[in-house]
């Protein structure tokens, strides 16, 4: 993929991608709160070789690897929904060969969309662009207030990229 950015990122400032945003100030603790790959077992971390065969596998490109400069986190798969969406479609698990990512014992949904104070909707502001994403019909929005029905919501982050503020983010499901 290179340094090709999409429209959307540069025009939220986005300049670079994976290793590169930790050296244009991306906090090493927000890195470390990113959500899982679906079907992430209990014990992941400890479970998970770092071999990096579930992001080379994953056709939308989603999962990337923390970088070096994360110390023990370095290497271990995460969702960036920075560009892409999570499908589903199990091609990390089938790939994962110690069974860190397992669609039999693993939970599917990665974590739970929510919106920050950056919504547009929350400062009166018409924007639906988030609702015409997501295909669960997780997001309701009314005059100044934006929900994400938690029961609906799978956590695939189809509504971040997206969003003109980056005002959506996913926040991880608790396996540790």
């Amino acid at each position: 993929m290179g340094d090709e950015i999409t429209r959307g990122e540069f025009l939220r400032g986005f300049f670079k991608r994976g290793a590169d945003e930790v050296k244009l100030g991306v906090k090493i603790d927000a890195l470390n709160k990113k959500p899982k790959p679906p079907w992430a077992t209990t014990g992941f971390n400890e479970k998970c070789d770092r071999c990096g065969d579930c992001a080379t596998a994953c056709p939308t490109g989603v999962i990337s690897l923390y970088p070096k400069e994360t110390g023990d986190m370095a290497g271990l798969p995460y969702l960036n929904f920075s560009s892409s969406m999570c499908d589903f479609c199990g091609d990390c698990a089938t790939a994962c060969k110690p069974n860190a990512i397992d669609r039999e014992t693993g939970e599917k949904n990665p974590g739970l969309a929510v919106a920050n104070n950056a919504c547009l909707v929350t400062k009166n502001v018409i924007c639906d662009v988030c609702l015409d994403y997501c295909q669960e019909r997780a997001i309701q929005i009314a005059p100044g207030v934006i929900k994400i029905v938690a029961t609906n919501c799978t956590g695939c982050g189809a509504c971040i990229e997206p969003c003109p503020t980056r005002a959506l983010e996913v926040k991880p499901s608790k396996v540790a």
